[in-house]
């Protein structure tokens, strides 16, 4: 049954209600109700999807160092539950950014450059040379930057366009080459 659990009372409860026979979107159960406390009912889906294609709700970052020079960040897009979504593209913004949260561009330019790995997504546009851009993800739903900046500075990475901002853990000296 989709709908209200006819069991809910008002009393206080805590359950989420699966679709009927767990039913599964791109690997994960959906989630068609959840109830959170007494009198509020919150409905929402654990995969969300416009037209049967599944939406992109979150990231995941890779860092590490690049195999010439500075410093790989590889943002890949998650569906609701966490898996990497593939064949969806997105048009984000990408931000180097001295905040945790992401907020504002950087006050310094790596020293070098910022640039796309090959195959990396498509360089969109450039807001701010070698802080700032618009890129679209690849195929796989990815998007690769190369930060290349001999001071090793730890930036954040945002990523600007998605239902909520991302941000990347901060770079740090031995993430660079």
């Amino acid at each position: 049954m989709i709908g209200p659990d006819p069991s809910y009372n008002g009393q206080s409860k805590i359950y989420r209600k699966q679709q009927p026979t767990g039913e599964m979107l791109n690997g994960a159960a959906v989630i068609t109700e959840e109830v959170l406390d007494v009198g509020s009912l919150l409905s929402h889906y654990g995969q969300e999807t416009y037209s049967g294609v599944i939406e992109a709700s979150g990231v995941a970052f890779t860092i590490e160092q690049d195999a010439a020079a500075g410093c790989d960040v590889t943002i890949q897009l998650t569906d609701g539950a966490g898996n990497a979504l593939a064949n969806v593209p997105a048009d984000l913004d990408v931000i180097l950014s001295d905040s945790a949260v992401g907020v504002g561009i950087t006050a310094t330019a790596p020293s070098v450059s910022t640039t796309l790995k090959a195959s990396g997504g498509t360089l969109l546009q450039t807001y701010s040379a070698n802080k700032a851009f618009y890129v679209q993800t690849n195929a796989s739903g990815q998007i690769t930057l190369v930060i290349n900046d001999a001071a090793h500075t730890g930036y954040y990475v945002a990523v600007i366009g998605l239902p909520v901002p991302f941000v990347s853990r901060q770079l740090v000296a031995g993430d660079y080459k």
